[in-house]
């Protein structure tokens, strides 16, 4: 089947693929130093975002998801540890000192307590880094 500017497309997705973390780096300092600009795309950032993490799941071996933390256990543990029991806890042992509403006290702990990003194994793999541990440790969390 023959797409009307499939190759370009294609091209610039492929662009896009090889250059994501410096392009997502330069449009938050475009979006902090154009407001506007951001105002305007904003309808565009779920869009994107699920896009994103189509495209980089689509990527990856559902046995190397699989067997993520068969083969590398300590590294899947130390992660559900810290997901799980560690950012609570700092969350907490952080804001026990601080005089903040109550309220915003429980939103925060409960923002730490919270699994992990399903978009963290985008942002994981544009950093170059093992995607299916990652995508592990996002189902393990949920």
């Amino acid at each position: 089947m023959h797409v009307p500017g499939g190759r370009a497309l294609i091209r610039l997705l492929e662009l896009l693929g090889r250059r994501a973390t410096p392009i997502l780096a330069v449009s938050l300092f475009i979006g902090l130093a154009l407001p506007d600009l951001a105002r305007l795309a904003r309808p565009l950032v779920a869009p994107a975002i699920v896009g994103l993490m189509v495209c980089n799941v689509m990527r990856l071996d559902l046995r190397a998801i699989a067997g993520a933390a068969a083969s590398r256990p300590a590294a899947a543990a130390a992660m559900l540890a810290w997901i799980m029991v560690g950012a609570p806890l700092l969350a907490a042992l952080v804001l026990a000192p601080r005089p903040l509403p109550p309220a915003l006290k429980t939103a925060i702990l409960l923002t730490a307590s919270s699994p992990v990003l399903t978009a963290a194994p985008t942002f994981v793999m544009m950093m170059g880094l093992d995607g299916a541990l990652a995508v592990f440790a996002v189902m393990a969390s949920s």
